[in-house]
């Protein structure tokens, strides 16, 4: 299955095996090299694009709901079969969200929101709109044998209101709590890490850290994948992303404070890209302090498993959360009160920056102030009747209110 562009369509053929297309609006082209590469089999789009996915940074995509009953009449009307891709949206929850890079390693590197809604005929909380009704009518109208159940009733959505995160537990208090740090002269990838049965971590964030020498003013740092906190002193935060090497001049640093702590999150795999497909995370390439190689570190895996997500939630030195002026990665924690039923919801992070909720210990994926995606989606089944826990893990700042809003509307940008 492939497209048209680059000859996809005929680089790749096998005999004996049926080749089917991937497209939207140039279905005719798509069509048309099929029939001329295998003139006497049958017709099939196997990835019907109905809408497409987003990148952080970028629009929210839609496409128009007419467009693609058109499509669809006019493969029908050829007697083909069609596959849509897709046709109910969903979700990356926790750090499944995919990525697209590039050949050079540079700008290429684009990673996804945590929504995979798609703009498909059924939306990602399970709700069919205008593409999914106009697409049946074209199926009813072309194919009068075709029964059609009646719609099921709308899935319940509630807006639960405003929670104040009251609690935090900054980041170098959390770190005592993780699993045994990996020693190491030279700076290690995520992949390396002596975590999991040494088989090494493969999503989440992981924590550097190590003692600058002399009295340090110049901090420099490259090949960072794929976004980085840099704390000096625990209370000065530099910020880094992936890509690009970069320099910051900080106060002389003082004997007894020379700690140097670096966060990098990775932000998700490429799955689909020029090769190589697996790019490691992590810092690959090296850290300076006064333009000396640092060496010696200390590295924490941060993979917020289970066992972490209920130590952390019942135990910890929470404390009242810091004034507005306090930025750095830090956990915010408070709870949502559910009477009777739950009901699906969404989660606003409007105020906040950057950085990953959970509910109940399950992690709902990213959110990033720079868009498109505002609010994640909360399925019915991962809340109770009662108290539910709600743990924000934000590596900038946050809103000086410190709250977060539970919506009946969703916020895909």
């Amino acid at each position: 299955s492939d497209n048209m562009w680059g000859t996809g369509l005929t680089k790749h053929l096998l005999p004996d095996i049926l080749q089917t297309a991937n497209f939207q609006k140039e279905w005719q082209e798509n069509i048309d090299l099929l029939k001329a590469i295998q003139p006497n089999r049958p017709l099939m789009v196997m990835e019907l694009w109905s809408g497409w996915f987003d990148h952080w940074r970028e629009e929210h995509h839609t496409t128009l709901p007419e467009d693609l009953a058109s499509y669809v009449e006019n493969m029908i009307k050829r007697n083909m079969s069609i596959n849509f891709y897709m046709f109910h949206g969903g979700t990356n929850f926790g750090f499944m969200n995919g990525a697209n890079d590039g050949h050079d390693h540079t700008e290429q590197y684009v990673p996804d929101v945590t929504s995979y809604d798609y703009d498909a005929p059924l939306s990602e909380w399970g709700e069919p709109n205008k593409k999914f009704m106009l697409v049946r009518e074209v199926i009813r109208k072309l194919v009068p044998s075709a029964v059609f159940p009646e719609l099921p009733t709308p899935i319940p959505r509630k807006a639960y209101g405003r929670v104040e995160m009251h609690l935090c537990l900054p980041l170098l208090d959390v770190l005592s709590m993780l699993p045994k740090a990996t020693e190491s002269k030279a700076l290690l990838p995520m992949e390396m890490l002596n975590v999991n049965s040494k088989t090494g971590q493969a999503y989440g964030y992981a924590v550097y850290q190590t003692r600058m020498k002399g009295a340090t003013t110049k901090i420099r740092l490259s090949d960072v994948n794929d976004w980085a906190a840099i704390m000096v002193r625990g209370e000065e935060t530099l910020y880094m992303e992936r890509w690009k090497e970069a320099t910051y001049e900080v106060k002389p640093i003082k004997k007894d404070h020379r700690r140097l702590t670096i966060l990098v999150e990775n932000m998700g795999r490429v799955n689909y890209g020029t090769p190589p497909i697996s790019g490691r995370k992590g810092i690959l390439g090296s850290v300076w302090t006064n333009d000396e190689v640092a060496t010696g570190w200390t590295t924490y895996s941060m993979e917020f498993k289970p066992d972490f997500l209920s130590s952390i939630s019942s135990g910890g030195s929470w404390e009242r959360s810091p004034p507005p002026a306090y930025s750095g990665p830090t956990l915010y924690k408070s709870s949502l009160r559910v009477d009777g039923e739950p009901a699906d919801t969404f989660v606003d992070m409007t105020g906040w920056s950057k950085g990953t909720v959970f509910i109940n210990g399950i992690n709902l994926g990213r959110y990033w102030h720079v868009g498109p995606q505002r609010r994640l989606y909360v399925p019915a089944p991962f809340l109770r009747k009662g108290i539910n826990t709600v743990i924000i893990f934000e590596l900038q700042k946050a809103p000086s209110d410190f709250t977060v809003s539970f919506s009946s509307e969703p916020g895909l940008g």
